[in-house]
């Protein structure tokens, strides 16, 4: 698609309601491992959760492609729809048709909400960076699952 389909691309009701494009296959493969890696290593102490509406402040809904939450119990008879408790983790997968400067703005919001850390995934380079409310981030590039001084470097694909 060029630059100028996409600016005049119309928005689908899924890109409206959830204030984000629709997400592309390797955008879901990359979505479920996250959600697989993290659960298998922490399961019993929190909750990963995919696509959750978030009230956050001032009205406003945001959609995170992940969520980390100290554990929840499911309860099949009782649901939420919003929550309003910001979780300690937003994960943000860059679609491709989406820009880096969406999701700084995004992460803004989750700061402000009082959300600890967000991920800011981009698969193109095969990074997970890992940014704090004070704007410190840590990257995690290419597949490989090391451990280099502080930082540890997580398999994505």
């Amino acid at each position: 698609m060029t630059p100028e389909e996409t600016s005049v691309r119309q928005l689908s009701a899924y890109e409206i309601e959830r204030g984000k494009p629709i997400p592309s296959l390797n955008h879901g493969i990359i979505q479920s491992n996250l959600c697989f890696a993290i659960l298998a290593k922490y399961r019993k102490n929190y909750s990963v959760i995919s696509e959750l509406s978030l009230d956050l402040p001032e009205n406003r809904l945001m959609v995170p492609d992940l969520c980390i939450y100290p554990k929840r119990a499911y309860n099949g008879f009782q649901d939420t729809i919003r929550v309003t408790e910001p979780p300690i983790t937003a994960i943000e997968i860059l679609s491709p048709t989406q820009g880096a400067e969406e999701l700084a703005v995004k992460f803004e919001a989750y700061f402000a909400a009082g959300v600890k850390s967000c991920w800011f995934v981009q698969l193109l380079l095969d990074t997970i960076f890992i940014i704090s409310p004070d704007k410190k981030d840590f990257r995690f590039p290419r597949r490989n699952a090391y451990r280099s001084g502080n930082r540890h470097h997580a398999r994505i694909k």
